[in-house]
């Protein structure tokens, strides 16, 4: 699920994958499904990722490994990606 490119969060219709880049952009996604949120909050945190999750998803972080705090992101070295 971890690619030079980022994160693998989906693929396309014609079943070609994509990633979330975490490289040196800051960026903001609405993962508009719960089975997505899960895959690329766990991606992102076997990825090394700091993951913070809103306190309605305490025991889903403490699963994780995640903070919990009032802005859900997902912290890189040298990039944020902020979900919504």
């Amino acid at each position: 699920p971890i690619g030079s490119a980022g994160v693998l969060v989906g693929e396309t219709a014609d079943r070609y994958p994509v990633y979330m880049p975490f490289d040196d952009v800051d960026v903001s996604i609405n993962l508009g499904n719960a089975r997505l949120f899960t895959q690329f909050v766990v991606r992102s945190a076997a990825a090394g990722a700091v993951v913070t999750l809103q306190p309605q998803f305490n025991e889903f972080a403490g699963f994780v490994n995640a903070r919990t705090g009032d802005v859900a992101k997902v912290a890189w070295p040298n990039a944020t990606t902020y979900l919504r």
